[in-house]
């Protein structure tokens, strides 16, 4: 970076950027460190190719179980991972990849749902912690993670969960199975 760059602040990263994606093509420069969404990313923001659009239809595939079907939300027991109860809630709309792009009473939906689908994740699994997050750093499409922190077995009480420990290796059917069937139900009563 030139010496001068320091007081042409975030313009200097927007021209470096632009030079970058002209030079570079299609990938997008993110910082001083050099690194790049991949492609398409920013196609994918938009809903182009996107993973969770059109999962309304879907009541169990490779990846979860439907649970909740809400106005805003669809909740799914996620397969993934070795922990009973995690819960991926999608919004169900119009594609966003942001919360910051629904409009306040859909906002207001969508997190009311999360937090519904979490009440019924304490109460059916009474964890020590229940972890939300809303990253879309791998999947552009609004959603959350809910995942309830275990109180024996939790591989990195009080801290942040490594996400591996929920990517691999897949739940036991018949976990995944028995934690569907107590959230629909504790989803049914409230």
């Amino acid at each position: 970076m030139p010496r001068s760059a320091h007081l042409l602040g975030s313009g200097w990263d927007r021209l470096r950027g632009a030079i970058l994606s002209v030079v570079c093509g299609t990938h997008q420069f993110v910082g001083d460190r050099g690194r790049w969404w991949r492609e398409r990313w920013a196609q994918q923001r938009k809903g182009e190719d996107c993973v969770l659009c059109g999962r309304s239809g879907i009541d169990e595939d490779e990846w979860g179980i439907r649970v909740f079907t809400g106005e805003a939300v669809d909740g799914f027991a996620w397969k993934t991972g070795l922990i009973a109860g995690y819960v991926v809630a999608i919004w169900n709309g119009v594609h966003v990849a942001e919360p910051t792009q629904l409009a306040s009473a859909q906002a207001a939906a969508y997190w009311r749902e999360v937090t519904r689908i979490g009440r019924a994740v304490e109460s059916c699994f009474e964890p020590a912690k229940v972890n939300y997050l809303t990253l879309g750093n791998n999947v552009p499409h609004l959603h959350t993670h809910i995942v309830p922190r275990p109180w024996s077995g939790d591989p990195g009480p009080n801290r942040a969960l490594d996400f591996a420990y929920l990517d691999a290796p897949r739940q036991p059917e018949v976990q995944v199975r028995d934690a569907a069937r107590l959230l629909r139900e504790r989803l049914a009563e409230t």
